[in-house]
């Protein structure tokens, strides 16, 4: 068998994805357009390219922590992004990184767990001010690094003395990559001329020592390149694997013999059809060259060899479906060496880091392998110093080290090793030691649990996450309460419809009315009852409506500082706006209706906000470029509160009143003062989204947050969350919500953080939980520090005809006990229907008042009603009552032993559905195999009764009827002899 295969340790090697549950989640990768390295890991830490406000910032994670991260530290000191990253191989804490201002910062990593730090060190000024996207450390002298430039230039510098590179190197064409021989003797670059030279740096001159014009003939100049690395093979020390395109375009691997650069001793096709840069990861230690296509799904694993054809491919494997950012190699000595993990490495994504486990399967992980593990490279001390590098001429690799004395050194624990020899006894010891540790520290965290258990009981109006929920939650991230949101539309006749809604369509909803623009001449509003007008509108040409306007209203407010409903704004293309006394029953007769009206925009008004806790104050967006502030009793317009270029595409108050947020139709943000009668005019934002579509805007309930929801380009919609503290700042978070021809329009429930995000000419509804905006009693523990991270909970798509117009009914008009959390009413061209939110509950929660999804809410009433005092600069909160007036006890003070035993019995209850279904199906299976053998049978007794005429074509005919196989009646040979056939 060993003619036909080849003799290897590794050609059974297995390139295999971790459990979910080893990941690194919810994390924010930065998306640089570069080929350096996005992503670069150490025996103990890993450090990555996130954003920060908008650019770059390196994040730093413990390898051996992972679990989903919000919050994360990011460290940034430099200026154009961060375009490559490199651990120090000497130790395990220093991080170089290369910026696009040219500059090289040295970090050092500290600390362990979740509280992992970066701190700079040491920056190295930028020569010539070009990017930095190649930064190689040398692989046996301390603190010296090379670093490759979008210029034609290659440094090398001594990170103790950053005033000045020791020498710059001109290569004649842009750096793409570079890479050290195994003693420093040289670096190779791979200019973007597609050349590959070699130099040594402690020579005058900038002459090659060696070079190869073309390494690769392709028409792109894009590529790596990684030296064979010192090991205790030394006969890959002089190799050079680099990556390039050919003349067909397609991506190749090439193999060079620096001492021959000139004749490539192999190059291998890797894929068609791909564009992004191959990436070459080298373990030399067992000869590995893993290759991973950027923007790809796939780890490609060769083993390199001295002698032709000099690469045998062992695996290509496809882990998951997100691609490539980046990859950083985990050394062996880090590795799980009981498990037979060889090497390990790491996957940045968009959104995690994913660790890919490369192992070497071996019958027997209870002993320790020595052929897997050969001497390695040591990751301590350096072997020489920089001057003894640069000035003495030293040229020496590496010491070779044992891998589990490496791992002693390095503090990453020492493996227990069991001889082969060694008695089973002993091995029996070992594992019961095992187990009875565990027992013990099982019941050690269940008397932890008892004791955390007890004191929450004792607490009445909070609850205390115990010791195993913040374990479980630093692990598993946030977890959001409305993750498993239901949204239910009202059946026909909780609905209203045979509406004729005008051109224009808008809706406003109060507690007990809704009002909507009505078709017909003028700007005529049918204002409806929620109760009394459910059912089919008899003759809607005949409704009674509100006329006011001499052209289409465009937008129309219910006074939220009213119980009842009977204060209406409505803004017409007229340019003028009414705001209407409402009877009590105004569908009777509308003419007892009484209207202001407010004339002082030049254009038509799009926007109307009453103030969300003073009584008559009203705030209007026109097409003329102006934010206007409204005293209705008076009819005058007390102030401008923006002026502009652009029409006010939307405007929200923030909590208390005392703000108001626009955005106009150049999509620029603008947070103002409407009382203070000279401001700042600056934006928030000047271009808050960078499509061409119309934004929304609102504030996240309580806090200095805003949500403003729009279109990138290529039609993505998106939202983002700003501080309204910090004037010219990105957003602290964009979310995409796919591709749509409108921008989605948002709805707060402001108690819960809570967004529902639907678009016009849609019926789909966005659900998405905001961190830290719930002011519900109940309130996790681990969300503290949240950074405002979206969460998105499940969708909800609705039947029917598309949407025009949303609107969110008062809290207080939810179902308590049904856990109706929002009651989204959603306009159609002819009908308006309620859509109502839920979670899931258990039943025997239902005589519990749930106070984790309902804090005290809005009454409905006026905080104040003097409207001189607020625009003097008091402000006003609005009232707040509590929604429980029966009562009832609340979700929070439950006992906690109570809940446990309803947990047990409905732990009990599954368990019992599922054995019944089980028996269930055992059987159905037991009926149906007692059917066939009865229908087998059958087909036995017809197709050898001899009392049947079926002849000779019984047998094949009877078994295609028993498999259901079309028999043709009519030409079936029976073998019977027919009439005609008789020969007298």
């Amino acid at each position: 068998m060993s003619k036909f295969v080849r003799d290897s340790q590794l050609r059974n090697l297995a390139v295999d994805g971790y459990s979910a549950d080893e990941k690194f989640a919810e994390l924010q990768a930065g998306d640089v357009a570069t080929h350096g390295n996005l992503l670069a890991a150490s025996p103990r830490y890993l450090a990555f390219v996130g954003t920060s406000n908008g650019s770059s910032a390196i994040c730093a994670l413990d390898v051996n922590e992972p679990g989903k991260y919000h919050g994360l530290n990011q460290s940034s000191c430099q200026q154009g992004g961060i375009y490559d990253l490199a651990f120090a191989p000497h130790g395990v804490d220093l991080l170089a990184s290369g910026a696009g201002n040219g500059s090289v910062a040295l970090w050092r990593a500290s600390g362990t767990g979740r509280d992992v730090t970066l701190d700079a060190a040491t920056t190295l000024g930028a020569t010539n001010g070009a990017r930095a996207h190649a930064v190689r450390w040398h692989p046996s002298a301390e603190a010296v690094l090379a670093v490759g430039r979008n210029a034609p230039s290659l440094e090398i510098w001594d990170a103790n003395a950053e005033s000045e590179p020791l020498v710059t190197i001109e290569t004649g064409g842009k750096v793409l990559d570079a890479a050290w021989s195994p003693t420093g003797s040289f670096v190779a670059s791979l200019v973007d001329d597609k050349s590959i030279k070699l130099f040594d740096p402690r020579q005058q001159g900038s002459s090659p020592t060696a070079a190869v014009e073309k390494a690769h003939l392709g028409p792109r100049a894009l590529g790596r390149i990684v030296n064979g690395g010192a090991s205790g093979h030394n006969d890959l020390e002089h190799m050079l694997y680099s990556t390039g395109f050919s003349m067909t375009r397609d991506r190749e691997l090439a193999v060079w013999d620096a001492r021959k650069l000139d004749t490539c001793l192999s190059r291998q096709k890797v894929a068609s059809g791909g564009t992004g840069v191959l990436i070459p990861v080298m373990s030399p230690d067992l000869r590995i060259l893993f290759v991973i296509g950027k923007g790809e799904t796939s780890v490609r694993a060769y083993e390199a060899t001295s002698a032709k054809p000099f690469m045998h491919s062992l695996s290509q494997t496809t882990n998951s479906s997100e691609p490539f950012m980046g990859v950083a190699a985990l050394p062996p000595a880090a590795c799980d060496i009981m498990g037979c993990e060889v090497n390990r490495l790491f996957k940045l994504s968009s959104s995690s880091i994913e660790p890919i486990r490369v192992e070497v399967p071996r019958r027997k992980k209870s002993f320790f392998h020595e052929e897997l593990f050969p001497d390695a490279a040591d990751l301590g001390a350096a072997a020489m110093t920089a001057s003894e590098w640069w000035s003495e001429g030293k040229a020496v690799a590496q010491p070779m080290v044992p891998v589990r004395d490496m791992r002693a050194s390095l503090g990453l624990g020492r493996e227990r090793v069991l001889d082969e020899r060694s008695d089973f006894a002993a091995v029996g010891a070992i594992l019961a030691a095992e187990e009875a540790s565990r027992e013990e520290e099982e019941e050690e965290a269940q008397k932890a649990a008892k004791q955390d258990a007890e004191q929450a009981s004792k607490a009445s109006t909070s609850y205390e996450a115990t010791e195993l929920d913040k374990r479980m939650s630093r692990q598993r991230g946030y977890v959001p309460k409305f993750k498993f949101a239901k949204g239910t539309q009202a059946k026909r006749e909780r609905t209203v419809y045979n509406l004729t809604v005008g051109p224009q369509p808008a809706l406003a909803v109060g507690a007990r009315r809704f009002a909507v623009p009505w078709h017909g001449g003028g700007g005529p509003v049918f204002v409806g009852d929620l109760e009394t007008a459910l059912g089919k509108i008899e003759k809607p040409e005949r409704v009674p409506v509100l006329n006011g306007h001499t052209r289409p209203v465009f937008c129309v407010d219910l006074s939220p500082t009213d119980p009842e409903d009977r204060m209406l704004a409505t803004g017409s293309d007229d340019c003028h706006i009414r705001v209407w006394r409402l009877p009590e029953d105004v569908a009777a007769d509308p003419s007892e209706a009484s209207s202001e009206d407010l004339a002082a925009h030049q254009s038509s008004v799009r926007h109307t906000v009453f103030h969300p806790s003073v009584a008559n104050i009203l705030a209007s967006g026109s097409q003329d470029a102006t934010v206007r502030v409204w005293d209705v009793n008076k009819a005058s317009c007390v102030r401008v509160a923006h002026t502009g270029d652009e029409m006010i595409t939307s405007i929200a108050w923030n909590y208390p009143g005392s703000l108001l947020a626009s955005m106009d139709r150049a999509n620029a943000l603008r947070v103002t003062d409407p009382r203070a009668p000279d401001q700042d005019a600056s934006p928030l934002s000047t271009k808050a989204h960078a499509g061409a579509k119309p934004c929304f805007v609102t504030w996240l309930g309580d806090s200095p947050y805003i949500l403003s929801s729009g279109c990138a380009r290529m039609g993505f919609r998106e939202f983002s969350v700003w501080d309204a503290r910090k004037t010219g700042e990105a957003p602290l978070n964009t979310t995409k919500v796919g591709q749509g021809a409108t921008a989605l329009e948002p709805l707060l429930v402001e108690d819960n953080g809570v967004v529902i995000l639907t678009g016009r000419g849609e019926n789909t509804f966005h659900v998405y939980e905001i961190e830290t905006l719930t002011r519900a009693v109940v309130k996790p523990e681990h969300c503290g520090s949240s950074p405002l991270k979206p969460h998105q909970c499940q969708e909800f798509l609705a039947r029917g005809d598309p949407t025009t117009a949303v609107a969110l009914a008062p809290r207080r008009v939810c179902d308590l006990g049904g856990a109706e959390w929002a009651r989204v009413l959603r306009l159609t061209p002819n009908s308006l229907e309620p859509v109502s939110f839920t979670i899931p509950r258990a039943s025997d929660l239902a005589s519990y008042f749930a106070d984790d999804i309902y804090p005290d809410a809005r009454t409905g009433e006026a905080a104040s009603t003097d409207t001189e005092a607020w625009l003097a600069g008091q402000n006003f909160d609005p009232v707040l009552s509590s929604l429980n007036t029966s009562g009832a006890k609340t979700f929070s003070s439950r006992d906690p032993e109570e809940a446990h035993a309803s947990l047990k019995r409905a732990q009990a209850n599954t368990h019992r559905f599922k054995q019944q279904k089980a028996e269930e199906d055992a059987r159905q299976k037991a009926q149906d195999d007692v059917f066939k053998r009865m229908q087998f049978m059958a087909v036995q007794h017809e197709a050898y009764n001899p009392n049947l005429s079926s002849g000779k074509a019984a047998v094949p005919q009877a078994i295609a009827r028993s498999l259901g196989v079309a028999v043709d009646e009519e030409h079936i040979d029976t073998g019977d002899v027919e009439d005609d056939e008789w020969d007298d």
